[in-house]
């Protein structure tokens, strides 16, 4: 995510806000999933709250089709997606069309959502 532009770092913040408010709510694990994205994204605490604000009120949302911010959103999608260990018919959805948006294949989706329950799942061993 190092690579990503600031306005690019907030773009994909608030695409994570989009998903992770797909079902109506954000329990204590997306919560946690969102924080650590924000650190990582170096975005600011009232900055994020902003952003989220944008995202839950159901504002259009844009990515660039930059090959860094279209990778960097669509790991970080997944891991806000498998957060909660529930698959919301809404989140599948809204991870899709994003996905479709930035010109990330379905195939490679569902490696990147691997990828993610492959290391939540590591990470539930480890602690």
């Amino acid at each position: 995510m190092d690579e990503l532009t600031p306005r690019g770092r907030r773009r994909v913040f608030r695409v994570l806000c989009y998903l992770a408010h797909a079902d109506g709510e954000v329990d204590a694990a997306e919560r946690a999933t969102l924080e650590a994205l924000r650190v990582r994204l170096r975005i600011g605490k009232e900055e994020a709250a902003t952003l989220e604000d944008e995202a839950a009120s159901g504002q259009q949302i844009q990515l660039r089709s930059s090959e860094a911010e279209a990778e960097a959103a669509v790991e970080a999608l997944a891991e806000v997606m498998l957060a909660d260990g529930v698959l919301h018919p809404a989140e599948a959805k809204r991870i899709k069309r994003v996905a479709a948006a930035v010109g990330v294949s379905e195939k490679d989706l569902a490696r990147s959502l691997k990828r993610a329950l492959v290391a939540r799942n590591q990470a539930g061993e480890d602690g």
